[in-house]
């Protein structure tokens, strides 16, 4: 194939920017259970992938999950896609079955439960769009070069099938109760915005696998509030007061914890808790799924089974919160 200015622009545009812009959500936003995450480090990258990360995942909290966990696919579909247009001067035929079938039919097969993996009805329409719009946007390209289009198309289908099998997840761990190794570590956040001093909270709690714990919570003005017109409105001196360590440990529940049963079908794991100021009582960890992701969420509780406040988990000496978890899922 001649490789002219016009098929190499094109190249840039349709094929290598988009494909830089998946990969650098994918590094940016993803969780590091991706396998290409244990290829960055083989290769010594892993330095500038947490540079990478440190700047871009502070904003992941503003964006919409589709733009990391949706868009990347659908880039790789328009960039898979567009390659084959160009080495096949925007034919429509039989190699454009690869990027289709490994960006639209494997999510629907994944549906009907067929192969393994979560089904996403927006990563189908995403990827379904990309695919069409592909299409439509890539001009035609003049070649003759029959036999080095045929090579340059195994190639290419090589190169993007590393980097799909690249994307994706590790073999998930499947939920557990009473298995302290799926959730210690984990930050279980909780935010909280007070609108009527224009003041935002948050809270963490982290379970070590040590038995011990901490809980702390910070808070910055929105606005130009200050941290000591939030503490006279809640009625704190310091932000260390807010700030709790301690011990933990799995037990079995009371009859009472479980109260009607309907969080059993969450598999809950019970821990016992005392806090560094004197307090303690009892919290829940559960695998719960939203759409089709799972959250583990910790929610501080008395000794009757009911959730306590954000103040009354002040006062027990421990905060609750949840934490989005990729590599876990829960078979209820």
């Amino acid at each position: 194939m001649i490789i002219t200015n016009k098929i190499s622009l094109k190249i840039i545009y349709n094929v290598i920017i988009p494909l830089i812009i998946g990969v650098l959500l994918y590094v940016s936003f993803r969780s590091t259970s991706i396998k290409m995450f244990g290829w960055f480090c083989n290769l010594g990258f892993i330095e500038l992938i947490n540079l990478v990360r440190g700047f871009f995942n502070p904003f992941k909290k503003y964006l919409p999950t589709w733009i990391y966990y949706s868009l990347p696919d659908a880039l790789w579909v328009y960039s898979f896609t567009s390659i084959y247009l160009i080495l096949w001067n925007n034919r429509i035929n039989y190699w454009l079955i690869i990027p289709f079938f490994f960006g639209c039919l494997l999510e629907i097969a994944q549906s009907l439960k067929i192969v393994d993996g979560t089904y996403d009805p927006i990563d189908l329409i995403f990827s379904l769009l990309a695919f069409i719009l592909s299409i439509f946007i890539n001009q035609l390209i003049k070649t003759n070069e029959k036999k080095i289009k045929i090579t340059s198309s195994l190639l290419v289908a090589g190169f993007f099938l590393i980097i799909a099998y690249g994307s994706g997840d590790k073999d998930k761990k499947k939920w557990e109760p009473n298995n302290k190794e799926l959730f210690c570590g984990i930050r279980f956040t909780n935010d909280d915005y007070r609108e009527q001093i224009d003041m935002k909270i948050t809270r963490e709690t982290i379970l070590n696998s040590d038995g011990t714990y901490i809980s702390k919570s910070g808070w910055g003005a929105v606005g130009n509030d200050s941290k000591e017109e939030y503490n006279s409105t809640v009625g704190r001196s310091s932000e260390e007061d807010s700030n709790f360590s301690g011990t933990w440990e799995i037990v079995q529940p009371t009859e009472s914890m479980k109260q009607d049963g309907s969080t059993q079908k969450y598999k809950p794991t019970y821990i016992k808790f005392k806090s560094s100021n004197g307090t303690g009582g009892y919290a829940v960890i559960l695998c719960m799924k939203y759409n089709v992701y799972y959250y583990l969420h910790l929610n501080p509780m008395d000794a009757n089974g009911n959730y306590l406040s954000v103040e009354d988990s002040f006062r027990a000496g421990m905060y609750g919160g949840e934490d989005l978890c990729e590599d876990i899922e829960n078979i209820e």
